[in-house]
């Protein structure tokens, strides 16, 4: 490889909701994830094996594998309602993360423990609304 480009490849993506105006009771997190490939096992290893998972279930290389349309069997992914085709396809793809040499660093924000910081008030009125009654408010 160049060394004048980096001998990193690196994904990020987020989950959840970075305000702090509404927050999900059922999910009151925001995550930020980084999937980080060293460039030589991207290129040698990670494309290929995709490439060929993509080109054998869908025709081409241009799907993204959204997590909740997968999970959903949504748009492009809506092929997977049988459970023997969705175990196959959650198989091989699996097969391919277990193979490919990469590391995931993430971070993970409790929502609660920002607003107790800088919107107490605010945080209370959440824990009342979330909480069952019996909840300990903090002061």
């Amino acid at each position: 490889m160049n060394q004048e480009f980096s001998e990193y490849i690196v994904y990020v993506d987020e989950s959840g909701d970075h305000g702090l105006k509404t927050i999900d009771p059922n999910y009151p997190v925001f995550v930020l994830a980084f999937c980080i490939f060293k460039t030589l096992d991207y290129v040698k290893t990670a494309v290929p094996l995709l490439q060929d998972f993509k080109f054998k279930h869908f025709g081409h290389d241009q799907i993204i594998l959204h997590e909740t349309d997968i999970r959903k069997d949504r748009g492009n992914f809506s092929f997977l309602k049988s459970k023997e085709l969705k175990t196959n396809f959650l198989n091989e793809l699996t097969n391919i993360v277990q193979i490919t040499p990469f590391s995931i660093v993430n971070y993970v924000e409790f929502l609660i423990f920002i607003l107790l910081k800088y919107k107490p008030k605010k945080c209370k009125t959440y824990l009342k609304l979330t909480m069952p009654t019996t909840a300990v408010l903090p002061q």
